[in-house]
């Protein structure tokens, strides 16, 4: 059974009445009585009795509803938990800069940011972790000022941002989503 219809059964069993519950559904009359009655044929037995001009649910429906508001409540708290999990991730991942680099003040608040510090390698330098795709951007000196280190960053796909008026760069990927923005804001960490 779809997750779709268990909704539909459980408003049907709140209203006890087709036409309100397709109301409240925005569902046609008959379209939500063709899927209580294609429910009631996947299942195999009646969920509803529909006797005597009125609407009851069977001791099965009964059963069904319990369980169909249990799953329901569980699957809604789980997507809302997921979700703030996901919002609470952070989702930029940073070379990790040791506590006393002067870059590191160079991100406003970075505590409150959505992004991580990933610890590197002793043989990993920042720019392999941009290409191996461990970190999306890394603070760094100002390599382009050197003539042959600007060479090997456009080679290799390197953009620079510089950070404030000092010789503070992030860099990245050039094909990263980020590397598109003329100037970086901490919104654009987000996601």
């Amino acid at each position: 059974m779809k997750l779709e219809t268990m909704r539909e059964f459980v408003m049907v069993a709140k209203h006890l009445n087709i036409t309100r519950a397709a109301q409240e559904l925005y569902l046609s009359q008959p379209s939500l009585s063709g899927r209580m009655s294609a429910l009631e044929k996947e299942l195999g037995y009646p969920v509803l009795d529909r006797s005597r001009n009125r609407i009851a649910l069977t001791p099965a429906g009964t059963v069904l509803l319990d369980y169909a508001q249990r799953i329901i409540e569980l699957y809604d708290e789980a997507l809302a938990k997921s979700a703030r999990a996901a919002r609470l991730s952070p989702s930029v991942k940073v070379a990790a800069l040791p506590p006393t680099s002067p870059y590191r003040g160079a991100l406003p608040e970075y505590e409150a940011l959505p992004y991580s510090f990933v610890d590197l390698g002793l043989n990993t330098t920042a720019i392999d972790a941009l290409q191996q795709d461990l970190i999306d951007l890394a603070v760094e000196s100002d390599y382009s000022a050197v003539e042959a280190l600007r060479a090997e960053g456009d080679e290799i796909g390197i953009s620079y941002e510089r950070i404030g008026e000092d010789t503070c760069f992030i860099a990245l990927m050039a094909d990263h989503p980020l590397a598109s923005r003329k100037r970086l804001a901490r919104r654009d960490l987000d996601g």
